[in-house]
Parts: C-alpha cells; sequence; structure tokens
C-alpha cells in the first residue's frame, strides 16, 4: 500500500516542480536591450495600424513598399527586432517580448498576471540607413485605442 502512495507523492511535486518552471519568466538576451534613440526625429507616420488584442498586437504592411528589418518601438521604452516586412503581410508579436534598455518586459497582462497591463500609446518603427538617407530613419505608426 505505501507504493501507490509514494508514487502519488513523487507525481504530484514533479507537476508542481513542472508548473513553476513554466511561470518562470527568462531573461532576455543582453543584445536585445536598447535605449530608445532619442537623437532620432520621427519623420512621418506610415499607413500601419496597431491593434493590441490582450497581451499581443497585430500589424499589417497596408503601404506601398516593403520595409526592411527593422526595430519596433512601444512606448518609446521597449523595442523589438522585427524580419523584413512585406506589403500586405501582418504580423501578430507577443507584447512581453518587447524589453526596455535594463531588460525588463513590457507589462502586457493576461489572465495570470500579478500587475495591471501597461497601456499601449504609441508605436514607431525604427529603419535601417538606406541609400537616400544615411541615418536611421524614425516612423510613426497608427495606434488604434483599446
Amino acid at each position: 500500500m505505501t507504493r501507490p502512495k509514494s508514487t502519488l507523492v513523487h507525481l504530484s511535486t514533479l507537476v508542481l516542480a513542472l508548473g513553476l518552471a513554466a511561470c518562470a519568466s527568462t531573461i532576455p538576451p543582453k543584445e536585445q536591450w536598447r535605449r530608445f534613440p532619442d537623437v532620432l526625429a520621427q519623420t512621418t507616420t506610415a499607413d500601419i495600424q496597431v491593434v493590441r488584442d490582450s497581451t499581443v498586437i497585430s500589424l499589417t504592411n497596408t503601404t506601398a513598399s516593403p520595409l526592411a528589418p527593422a526595430t519596433l518601438w512601444l512606448n518609446r521604452r521597449f523595442a523589438r527586432h522585427i524580419p523584413e516586412f512585406a506589403v500586405g503581410q501582418s504580423l501578430t508579436l507577443e507584447l512581453d517580448s518587447f524589453v526596455d534598455e535594463n531588460g525588463e518586459r513590457f507589462r502586457a497582462g493576461g489572465f495570470f498576471a500579478s500587475e495591471a497591463p501597461e497601456k499601449l500609446v504609441q508605436a514607431q518603427l525604427e529603419l535601417p540607413p538606406s541609400a537616400s538617407s544615411q541615418q536611421p530613419q524614425l516612423v510613426g505608426l497608427v495606434v488604434i485605442a483599446e
């Protein structure tokens, strides 16, 4: 009789350990940590809408040109690299994949969140230098209110 009880205790301990490991957040790699480029002025606003749906954002390139790989900034603080963004292409990105210069993640909220979610008020793309411009460009995006 002690054998099944012992197995149940070990199984319960394993399930608890796996549950705690799943809740633990990992620190993003340090090369992702960036400070917002205050020296760049926003040059224009692109016809790209950013829509928040709980813990993710979705955006679609409705411009007439593909965009090179870039850095997407949220609230002039949190950044994340995005790949080339083709005309008509849509992206869905987890908000907690955006980090600031200290490695802190965007507070996305969600069912198990211990803190209130951060509001999304501004989104900008930092585009790499092009043939016509020798420095990166900062382009605003249209954030749709929640």
